[in-house]
């Protein structure tokens, strides 16, 4: 599986949190969403909060990924707190495991071209 590519619903999304258009697009999705969450009513009917709620989460992939995509993230899924957190967390899974291979990737090039201390040592006599 490549690690840009978010596998959802029988479609795949690519998103590489390593490039800085990428990133920006996630970082703008995350701003927009804590403030549309301040919209979410506290009161009225349930109905209209779990809707509430769930747009929210339409919204915030249609600013990573468009409309289009946002859409078929979510066809055929109900308009359910439960099955929009599913989603929700197996995008955090995938950006979390795409920031721990970087890292690593990152360690081991660092790992790989610094003197450890006995050849520091070595170097100074």
């Amino acid at each position: 599986m490549d690690q840009k590519i978010w596998s959802i619903n029988g479609i795949e999304l690519e998103l590489d949190i390593s490039d800085a258009d990428g990133m920006e697009r996630y970082e703008t999705a995350f701003e927009i969403m804590a403030e549309e969450e301040k919209n979410i009513p506290k009161e009225g009917k349930r109905s209209a909060q779990i809707r509430s709620y769930c747009k929210l989460f339409r919204n915030f992939f249609a600013n990573i990924f468009g409309e289009e995509s946002a859409d078929m993230i979510f066809k055929g899924v109900p308009v359910s707190c439960e099955a929009y957190d599913e989603i929700y967390v197996s995008f955090l899974d995938f950006v979390r495991e795409q920031s721990v291979r970087a890292a690593a990737k990152r360690a081991e090039i660092i790992t790989k071209y610094t003197p450890n201390r006995q050849q520091k040592r070595l170097l100074k006599k």
